[in-house]
């Protein structure tokens, strides 16, 4: 693909989704950016930023340590343009 139009995180678990402190990679500035999970499937804005050159993205999922958190899914979905 050439661009990334629209990505959608998607994360299913046991809690409700703002206990749930997602961050995606973002590829330019080589930092992590929390997403604010306000329903389980998220959209997120300036998606091409989270999309590394070979299609990766990178997730890092953290919790309350006091706190029973399980992920039971998490799915990504993009609109890329070829």
């Amino acid at each position: 693909f050439s661009k990334v139009d629209w990505l959608s995180l998607n994360i299913e678990s046991n809690v409700t989704p703002y206990k749930i402190r997602a961050s995606l990679w973002k590829f330019e500035s080589n930092t992590w950016t929390l997403i604010p999970m306000t329903y389980y499937s998220t959209d997120i804005a300036e998606a091409w930023q989270y999309v590394g050159t070979d299609g990766e993205i990178r997730l890092n999922i953290n919790g309350d340590p006091n706190d029973y958190i399980e992920i039971t899914a998490v799915n990504f979905t993009l609109t890329v343009q070829p």
